[in-house]
């Protein structure tokens, strides 16, 4: 992506403060210039800043989010001008650290020795200041300025905009360039210098950093430490470069250096900030109140700060923080797949919060409500049922503006019928919906829904495009000619009545919200997937425990059977293990320890275990007994 380069504002000290044209003069060092893809024009601007007369130098400042790349180009800048005839002086805003080139280089010195440096240089005009993260340091502004004016040359990053750090006249002493992420051309060209060139591993590494030049090294690091530690054929290797990829990318991102290969969404030594971390995935925008209503607010308080530093977190106004749509999209499947059992508990907490909020405002029907529980809508553990929205552009059009062939079944001929359609990223229809809309009797007939290969995915998210538009005091009627068992499902999910008419060509299913209540009907689709428990709790979890080893064996248990009516497929043991760690079990030695020492680990028998613990037989059964009623619950709750 070429940089956005700011235009050179007012240099206060020439024609009264009007408007200057920089001139570019001199030649760049190209020495460096193959490690600075992407940033050529930054690049120029630094070699050429040196190099302008006295009196017309101004401050280059380079901005942008962290690990875009600023510290980089200072560092290797600083390396291009060993051979400059003058001085030069490094300084880290956040380091404390200090270095001066005149031959040598030193380190750990402190902002007294590098004021005392800067104030020994004699003939300013010979000075180069680069000052990184100035963000940290602008107490040091007057000095710089003194430095500017005496003829030096000043050179500093940060991450806030220029117009926050020097609003006013001040601004006529910057010229600003804005580093921002890498497109995806730039962004494969770095992969490609780092010698990644597998294209699945490097769109993976791409969306999760969005093109952020720090992420991109940091994950190629990782996946090439791999590629040297273990055989491409060995299964650390093939379960990272298969399914795990970007499971693994995330641990690198959020635990720069790890040595997991799967990140495990609050599980493990750096619990609390990776919980706050899958929270804030299931929602588009969050502030610090709505995970503390989930996580509690101790767990918040102790890893608010690593959250909102994480490189994948944006800002907003207000305290408000929200994750890009690529990036939560990819935390979200993580932590669905590692957590599913705590996933569900989170999902709970979550939807009571926002339909709370929601009634207490009054802003049932309002955009941003919808926005925030579409995720949370599922039928089975884990699943959400309009998960892909996101995916796709929406359009609006009226069914007689479009041309013939736009669509196969062209079923309906209402000429005042409306037609939303779902669009690819590449412009292509990815599925359609036929509607009308009749405000004066409070009625939303659904006439047709089309998408390509009766694709039953698709259709779900074609369909739940409609939720935030059904009447809330009125009816919504689907007559659509074939409805697929799969969006039966979904109808009898939200409420649809048994079809009328089962014999007619085109059955229709209605949904009365205005004698269900629209409230109660939030409520009733945003519930936890429930299923009859099996009739003896107990002996089933202990079948499972003892299975637990063996996919197979597990699958034909009595807890299986549960399952198989609440959750996906092929979660079962993840489910199970992650309520086994997860839930609250009792004391320490009476709950999962015990549970586990027995089931899982086969320490022993009942009567042994009870002596290593220190445990009379009495006790001991009792607190193995209570963890597996605690278990029963957290389960079949």
């Amino acid at each position: 992506m070429s940089t956005n380069v700011a235009e050179p504002q007012k240099d206060d000290t020439k024609n009264g403060g009007a408007p200057q044209v920089i001139e570019e003069v001199g030649s760049y060092n190209t020495e460096y210039r193959e490690t600075i893809i992407g940033r050529d024009a930054v690049w120029q601007a630094l070699q050429h800043t040196p190099q302008r007369p006295v009196g017309t130098r101004h401050i280059l400042y380079l901005w942008g989010p962290a690990g875009c790349g600023k510290s980089y180009l200072l560092q290797r800048f600083f390396e291009s001008m060993m051979d400059w005839e003058g001085e030069v002086i490094f300084t880290d805003g956040l380091m404390d650290n200090q270095y001066e080139m005149s031959g040598s280089r030193h380190g750990q010195h402190g902002w007294p020795r590098i004021m005392m440096q800067v104030e020994a240089v004699k003939d300013k005009e010979r000075l180069l200041w680069i000052v990184d993260n100035y963000d940290a340091v602008q107490d040091l502004w007057p000095v710089i300025s003194g430095v500017r004016r005496a003829g030096g040359c000043v050179i500093l990053a940060g991450r806030q905009s220029p117009r926050r750090l020097w609003p006013g006249e001040q601004s006529g002493q910057i010229v600003s360039h804005r580093l921002t992420d890498f497109d995806m051309d730039t962004a494969r060209q770095l992969c490609a210098q780092l010698d990644v060139h597998d294209p699945a591993v490097v769109e993976e590494a791409i969306a999760i950093s969005r093109g952020r030049p720090r992420l991109l090294c940091m994950m190629m690091d990782s996946i090439k430490l791999v590629a040297e530690a273990w055989p491409g054929d060995s299964a650390v290797a093939c379960g990272v470069m298969t399914g795990g990829m970007t499971s693994f990318l995330l641990e690198q991102v959020c635990h720069p250096g790890s040595q997991r290969m799967a990140w495990r969404a609050g599980q493990g030594n750096d619990k609390d900030v990776d919980a706050l971390i899958a929270v804030s995935s299931m929602t588009p925008i969050f502030n610090r109140h709505l995970l503390a209503e989930v996580l509690g607010h101790q767990a918040v308080a102790a890893s608010w700060d690593a959250l909102t530093a994480m490189p994948f977190v944006d800002a907003y106004q207000g305290g408000y923080y929200g994750m890009p749509a690529m990036v939560r999209e990819r935390v979200r499947r993580a932590a669905q797949a590692s957590r599913p059992w705590m996933w569900e508990q989170w999902t709970r907490k979550l939807a009571a919060y926002h339909l709370h909020q929601a009634l207490h405002k009054q802003a049932t029907t309002s955009e941003e409500f919808w926005d925030r529980i579409m995720p949370l809508i599922r039928m089975k553990v884990g699943k959400p049922l309009f998960d892909r929205s996101d995916e796709f552009t929406w359009s609006w059009g009226r069914l007689a503006d479009l041309p013939p062939a736009s669509y196969d079944s062209a079923q309906v001929s209402y000429t005042q019928a409306e037609v939303l359609t779902a669009f690819h990223q590449d412009g292509t229809a990815a599925g359609y919906v036929v509607i009308d809309r009749r405000s004066h009797d409070q009625l939303l007939i659904i006439h047709d829904l089309q998408v390509p290969d009766h694709d039953g995915l698709m259709e779900q998210t074609v369909f739940g495009a409609l939720l935030r538009i059904f009447p809330p005091q009125g009816k919504v009627l689907w007559t659509v000619r074939e409805t697929s068992p799969a969006m039966s499902q979904v109808l009898n999910h939200l409420g649809f009545g048994l079809p009328m008419n089962p014999k007619n060509a085109t059955p229709s299913r209605m949904l009365d919200l205005a004698t269900m209540g629209y409230h109660a009907w939030l409520a009733d689709i945003l519930r936890a997937p429930v299923a009859p428990p099996p009739e003896h709790p107990i002996p089933a979890i202990q079948e499972a425990l003892q299975l637990l080893s063996s996919e197979p064996d597990l699958e034909r248990t009595v807890l299986a059977e549960y399952w198989r009516q609440v959750g996906v497929p092929d979660q079962l043991r993840a489910w199970f293990l992650d309520a086994l760690t997860s839930a609250d079990l009792g004391a320490h030695i009476g709950g999962k320890t015990l549970l586990a020492l027995y089931y899982l680990d086969k320490q022993g028998t009942h009567e042994e275990l009870a002596e290593r613990l220190h445990l009379s037989r009495a006790t001991y059964f009792r607190n193995h007994r209570a963890a597996l009623e605690r278990l029963a619950q957290a389960l079949f709750e």
